[in-house]
């Protein structure tokens, strides 16, 4: 099986001290960025960033996740309900999340 090169990556809390970082990095690397932030974010993320907001329940972030090639959490802190959704949701295989 060929491996498909990563291209997309989605930057989980992309609006945080260790999201935007990443989020530089990335953009510094060439990479396709879309950065995920809560809905009631006031966040303003670079122009090139498609910024993605989500209530952080399953059917946002699988929403979210669609056309990803990556999605790199940057969470530093988070509430209990929502890392575990996360958790769960980055653990599936990649067509279950289709």
């Amino acid at each position: 099986m060929a491996s498909t090169p990563i291209k997309r990556v989605l930057a989980v809390c992309a609006s945080g001290n260790v999201g935007r970082s990443t989020v530089k990095v990335l953009l510094e690397e060439d990479f396709q960025v879309s950065g995920l932030t809560r809905e009631s974010s006031k966040a303003t993320l670079p122009a090139v960033v498609k910024h993605v907001k989500s209530d952080y329940s399953e059917a946002s972030l699988l929403e979210a996740f669609k056309g990803q090639d990556a999605v790199v959490s940057t969470i530093s802190s988070i509430t209990p309900g929502d890392a575990m959704t996360l958790r769960n949701l980055l653990s599936m295989p990649p067509l279950q999340r289709e």
